[in-house]
């Protein structure tokens, strides 16, 4: 997902997606399968424990100040589907993962993105930004409860109760290894070239993050699981990345990644102390240079690794469809008929507000594909209901 370094305008709204830099680039549009080979294997299931219970995350771009508000009326396409008929509603995403790589001021929370590294105020400031009041988490924690409630106001029809709450993933940022002064923990200056203090680092944030969610007090979300947003283990993340999990673990979540195609350590994700991983096909960026078969590869190689899938797609598909929608169309019938979209639990990349602004099109085909999209997310998640019953 290390694509959002481009800007452009759908109906007003300004969408992140486009490039990446250049060293996932090159891995992205490679004809190489990742190493680890390709033996028999099962994805990750929807709803597995390893996931934290979910089977569709909803990946939210917030945080970085050139980002959307994320308020409550914006997240109320991620939050419930309403189909071609305006009847009832159906729960949709089950999971939110909040990521963020920069804060667009400078400073960037993984290697690659050609900002400063950033240091611990850099690290609170992105807490700051998720427990905002009336944004992000506390958005998400009130368009649940207007759901529930039945309230006219949230403008979505009734949908009553989910069977299983709402979940959440926070971003955990790289502790970028040629920073030598990140801040004081316990009256000590952290140098990232040791590894030790790196892991000092986020064990200072992942504390952090537990006092912050105790004081919110949400009432229809919960936290279960922790983001590792570097996408490679390539910057040493090899050093730390066990110890992490582990600490990740002692607070009672889940470690979750998601690697880019052909990064190092994908095929090693569990070695790597992760609970569990979703790959990055990185077909959609790259019309006329990566084939509809990168996809079959990328499902195979998910299931051979027992990792979760990514669904990729973003607001070019309403900005330039003749280029894009069809590659999202690919992917649908890729995991269809690979088995992952049955199968696999799966992170949902849409570029930071595509699926609010393709809930709003009129045109028939983008009405289409918002309807295929959202209505295989409802089946997946009445299968998980239906377990919840049994």
């Amino acid at each position: 997902m290390q694509h959002l370094l481009v800007l452009f305008v759908v109906g007003g709204l300004l969408v992140l997606g486009g490039a990446c830099n250049a060293s996932a680039e090159e891995s992205e549009v490679s004809g190489d399968v990742p190493g680890g080979g390709l033996g028999g294997g099962e994805f990750i299931a929807p709803g597995a424990v390893e996931t934290g219970g979910v089977g569709d995350w909803a990946l939210i771009y917030a945080g970085g100040a050139h980002r959307m508000d994320w308020t409550s009326e914006q997240f109320g396409p991620y939050v419930v589907y309403v189909g071609p008929d305006g009847g009832q509603g159906k729960w949709l995403f089950d999971g939110f993962l909040f990521i963020e790589f920069k804060d667009a001021r400078g400073q960037e929370y993984a290697k690659g993105y050609g900002q400063k590294p950033a240091a611990k105020e850099h690290w609170a400031w992105l807490l700051d930004r998720y427990f905002e009041e009336g944004k992000a988490l506390h958005a998400l924690d009130e368009k649940i409860g207007e759901v529930v409630a039945g309230n006219p106001g949230a403008g979505i029809p009734g949908v009553g109760e989910p069977i299983r709450k709402r979940r959440v993933a926070i971003t955990l940022p790289e502790p970028i290894i040629t920073l030598d002064a990140w801040g004081e923990v316990d009256g000590k200056m952290l140098n990232f070239s040791k590894a030790e203090d790196r892991v000092a680092a986020a064990a200072w944030y992942l504390d952090e993050l537990e006092k912050r969610w105790a004081a919110a007090g949400f009432e229809h979300i919960e936290l279960v699981g922790i983001y590792w947003v570097a996408e490679t283990t390539a910057n040493e993340g090899e050093q730390v990345l066990p110890r992490v999990g582990e600490l990740v673990r002692g607070h009672g979540w889940k470690f979750l990644w998601i690697p880019y195609w052909n990064a190092r350590g994908a095929g090693d994700w569990k070695a790597m102390g992760f609970d569990a991983a979703y790959q990055q096909p990185n077909h959609f960026f790259h019309p006329g240079k990566v084939a509809d078969e990168r996809l079959d590869e990328a499902v195979a190689f998910g299931k051979a690794h027992g990792m979760g899938m990514e669904m990729e797609w973003d607001g070019r598909i309403i900005s330039q469809p003749e280029d894009f929608l069809p590659r999202m169309h690919a992917y649908l019938d890729a995991f269809e008929k690979g088995g992952a979209m049955e199968r696999a639990a799966m992170a949902h990349y849409e570029g930071g507000g595509g699926l609010l602004k393709l809930s709003e099109q009129t045109d028939a085909k983008l009405r289409a594909v918002y309807d295929r999209y959202c209505q295989a997310i409802v089946k997946r998640q009445a299968k998980l209901d239906e377990a919840m019953d049994e």
